[in-house]
């Protein structure tokens, strides 16, 4: 590992480091004096400093510092000196004063590259690790990995190798030479939950705080608590924000805080499914609970009734939004809290993971001026990325879009977006009128969650307005019924329905440890009925330490059911799901499970994750 070779255009500067403050001064090619003293270039308050102290010059080689026989001399790197060549990395202290040499690519030369590094490989100095904290490693992205203290030279793995205002910070608390190499964010921020481990630390802290009282169970076996210690409170805080922040860097959907008969579980929903990250003692559960129902407002007295509630908070430095829902149970209130990070929200139609023809369909529904088209799937299968992404696509100036949903997940701008809440005089329904009267061309409406909603939004789209919107059914065909129940006309929407799409969310096999697999004979003769799979190449994920269980992130897989004539006349004549169905994929319709099989295919997900994911009528 060999530090970046500096640029040729250089441009030399002084950090000055006196009682906790920093100031920087370029070196130019008249000499640079150092002094108490007004008439200096670089004047120093402390009283350990002479009038005129030393003095920067420039010569052939470069710049060399030279004492002028000042009360206290000079030294440099540790070693006290009358002349010193300067080097980029230099020391200089001058009384109380520390300066450091620094030589910085100029803006008119290219940037150095830093060279990356393999964090498994890489072999991490304790003493290194033990110059940082926890929070100097997170506030940089970076920590320390090679220190040698008698060259001063400190070797430190980066997120982001340019930060040259990072840098300074790390040698001004080292007092050594700074050399960077970079990695990926993900590797850096796993490496310091590694090297810096809190978790344990904020548990212990916590229990330290709880009341000796608190070991005498109440009815429901929640801990009694005195209100109003500051110093537990702290303590608890930190716990909870901890977990937050784990999470959040999990890139969890969920948290599920848990009481259990001997432990809180704390589980993460990761790529859709629940996974246990860890245990708190069963003493911390009423000082945990109540802290996340401090953060919703909730009523921390109230525990016989569930309460649901949302809070934003800063986490990680993003601004993450929170559900919040507590239900009481016979060991005590479980907590859910569902995350929306709207910095990983998926704007992008290309991203969600569609077909070509598919995504040509559906884009070719957005551009009509009126009619419905519905995202169908169950809870948490994407269909709110969906609506975004293909508002996104034809998002314009020309366009009056307008939204109504609850909660709003993410900010679009050029979108007027409006936020339903539990009032009974602003619903769906009276929200949803109120845009009619806004002269809208694209409506989005968060869910159709019963008949009015239903009816208000079918005579939108026949008067002329795009509307958008959400409905539970577990395939396309079978929101049509489903519509009807609800008390649409059917002829009406028959004439208003332009297309439905279906969807799920399977997980993507693990780019880093993807291997060839062999499924079992049973599982291929199901997904694949009457065909000779024996020549296609499957794969599933080994499992790593970058990964959960072989898969990492998740991908979409849908079904696109567009009307046609032939469809519209089944919907009026009240046909059932299976025959409209049947009727689609004569017209050419790939389902859920075809699409979703032509990704294992592909080498996207496994076999296994498509059968548990989706379903299949044959």
């Amino acid at each position: 590992m060999h530090p970046p070779a500096l640029t040729t255009a250089m441009l030399p500067v002084l950090h000055i480091v006196e009682a906790g403050f920093t100031r920087t001064v370029q070196l130019t090619d008249p000499p640079c004096t150092i002094g108490r003293s007004d008439e200096n270039s670089i004047f120093l308050k402390n009283n350990e400093v002479s009038h005129k102290h030393a003095e920067v010059r420039k010569t052939e080689g470069g710049y060399v510092i030279v004492d002028l026989g000042s009360k206290n001399g000079i030294c440099v790197n540790g070693v006290p000196t009358r002349e010193h060549a300067l080097k980029h990395g230099d020391i200089v202290k001058v009384g109380l004063a520390r300066i450091f040499f620094r030589q910085l690519g100029s803006v008119e030369a290219p940037a150095p590259q830093a060279p990356t590094v393999d964090l498994n490989e890489e072999r991490i100095d304790p003493a290194a690790v033990r110059l940082f904290t926890r929070n100097n490693a997170l506030s940089w992205q970076a920590f320390p990995v090679e220190y040698h203290r008698e060259a001063r030279r400190l070797v430190v793995v980066m997120v982001d190798p340019t930060d040259l205002g990072a840098i300074q910070e790390m040698e001004l608390l080292t007092y050594c030479n700074v050399e960077v190499v970079a990695a990926g964010r993900k590797e850096v921020l796993s490496a310091i939950e590694r090297l810096y481990p809190v978790m344990e630390e904020a548990v212990e802290g916590a229990r330290r705080q709880v009341p000796s009282a608190a070991s005498e169970p109440t009815r429901l076996g929640m801990p009694v608590v005195t209100e109003g210690d500051t110093e537990r409170e702290l303590g608890v805080s930190r716990l909870v924000s901890l977990i937050l922040e784990d999470a959040v860097r999990m890139e969890a959907s969920d948290i599920h805080v848990e009481p259990r008969r001997d432990r809180v579980s704390i589980r993460y929903r990761i790529d859709g499914v629940l996974v246990e990250r860890r245990s708190l003692p069963l003493d911390l559960q009423h000082l945990v609970t109540n802290r996340l129902k401090i953060l919703a407002d909730f009523d921390i007295s109230e525990k016989r009734f569930p309460q649901d509630g949302r809070c934003s908070l800063a986490v990680l430095m993003r601004e993450v939004d929170l559900r919040v829902s507590t239900f009481p149970s016979i060991r005590g209130e479980k907590v859910v809290l569902r995350i929306l990070d709207r910095s990983v929200a998926r704007m992008d139609i290309e991203a969600l993971g569609m077909e070509e023809a598919a995504k040509a369909q559906l884009l070719d529904l957005m551009n009509r001026s009126e009619g419905i088209i519905l995202v169908t799937g169950p809870t948490g299968s994407g269909k709110t990325s969906t609506l975004y992404a293909a508002m996104n696509a034809i998002r314009s100036t020309e366009l009056n879009m307008v939204t109504l949903e609850d909660p709003v997940e993410y900010e679009v701008p050029e979108i007027t977006q409006g936020q339903v809440f539990d009032n009974p005089r602003f619903t769906f329904a009276s929200g949803l009128r109120s845009i009619l009267r806004q002269d809208p061309d694209v409506i989005l409406v968060g869910e159709m969650r019963d008949r009015e909603t239903v009816q208000v939004a079918v005579q939108a789209a026949l008067t002329g307005h795009l509307v958008l919107t959400t409905l539970h059914t577990n395939s396309a065909a079978a929101a049509i019924p489903r519509l009807v129940d609800m008390g649409t006309e059917p002829y009406l929407l028959g004439a208003g329905i332009l297309g439905v799409v279906s969807q799920r969310l399977v997980r993507r096999i693990c780019p880093h440890c993807k291997t060839v697999d062999r499924p079992a004979p049973d599982l291929l003769a199901a997904a694949f009925p009457g065909h000779d799979m024996s020549g296609a190449t499957f794969y599933r994920g080994a499992g790593c330490d970058q990964c959960l269980k072989g898969y990492k992130g998740r991908i979409g897989t849908f079904e696109l059911l567009p009307i046609s004539e032939a469809i519209r006349g089944m919907i009026v004549a009240q046909s059932n799901a299976s025959a409209i169905k049947t009727r689609a994929v004569q017209e050419g319709m790939v389902t859920l499970r075809e699409e979703a099989l032509g990704k294992v295919l592909q080498g996207v997900t496994t076999l296994e994750e498509v059968m548990r994911v989706t379903y299949a009528e044959f």
